[in-house]
């Protein structure tokens, strides 16, 4: 019944994607990229970032402390992302740097 499901779902092609991209991942794991391995970087130094700086050691303590400096820190992320890794010579973009949602380093 499952499989009768599936297929009336994805048709026969698409359950045999589907089962071809388990088995492989299953067998080989995830395929490893540069994209990936950035990314994962990323999320390394961002755990690194919440430990190093959202502590008592800068004075941040309190649970609502700790979320505002959640925000910042994805401010932050959000300008470099739209500023860098989104910007492209070909298709130019102005973009607001700050807004009245988006702080960076002070009020506005």
């Amino acid at each position: 019944e499952k499989l009768a499901i599936a297929v009336d779902l994805m048709g026969w092609d698409g359950l045999m994607n589907v089962t071809r991209e388990n088995i492989a991942t299953r067998l080989l794991g995830h395929k490893k990229t540069s994209s990936r391995e950035a990314y994962h970087s990323l999320l390394n130094t961002l755990a690194e970032v919440d430990l190093k700086y959202l502590g008592p050691e800068r004075a941040v303590i309190s649970p609502d402390d700790i979320a505002e400096g959640h925000r910042m820190i994805n401010h932050l992320l959000r300008t470099g992302m739209e500023f860098y890794v989104e910007q492209s010579p070909k298709h130019p973009k102005l973009r607001r740097y700050v807004s009245p949602t988006r702080k960076l380093m002070g009020d506005n």
